[in-house]
């Protein structure tokens, strides 16, 4: 009882939008759903199309990765390799989760600019920058086809390794 009566002034001295989180997170008997765990673990592994077509890094993967690899690692060294192993396995799988997602934000964005290019009141600078934007994106799009072609290709030769 006692325990419950902190809890709930804890959560009275929140802001209102964590409360809300925090709720979203609990079913009717108080525990947090393993869905909702499943989504925020999606949500921190979650990266920009962008940064994927490009190939760079973001600072909260950095942040990610100085928790989930740097901590263990000052405890000890084989508890760090496993932490690194578990990160690029939770990545993967979120990547190749989210693959439709990230194919499909960059072809509403061609299809968006191909609808603004057949406007008739755009001047020659506004079609040519944006015939430029568009082959940036179709560019970008096909790195990004390239990168989970690779994953593919990455998986299905470690499984004929097996010979399974």
């Amino acid at each position: 009882m006692l325990l419950e009566e902190k809890s709930n002034v804890s959560i009275k001295k929140m802001p209102d939008r964590a409360k809300q989180e925090l709720l979203k997170l609990k079913n009717k008997n108080g525990r947090i759903i393993p869905k909702e765990i499943k989504k925020v673990i999606e949500l921190v592994y979650l990266r920009k199309p962008e940064h994927l077509a490009d190939d760079t890094t973001d600072v909260f993967e950095i942040l990610r990765l100085c928790i989930v690899v740097g901590l263990p690692f000052l405890v000890h060294p084989a508890l760090g390799i496993v932490g690194w192993i578990t990160d690029r396995l939770i990545k993967e799988k979120v990547e190749e989760n989210n693959k439709e997602f990230y194919l499909s934000k960059y072809t509403r964005q061609i299809e968006s600019i191909d609808k603004r290019m057949l406007r008739k009141d755009l001047t020659k600078d506004e079609m040519a920058s944006l015939k430029d934007l568009k082959s940036k994106l179709e560019n970008d799009k096909r790195n990004l086809e390239d990168y989970f072609q690779k994953i593919e290709r990455y998986k299905t030769d470690d499984s004929e390794e097996d010979g399974f």
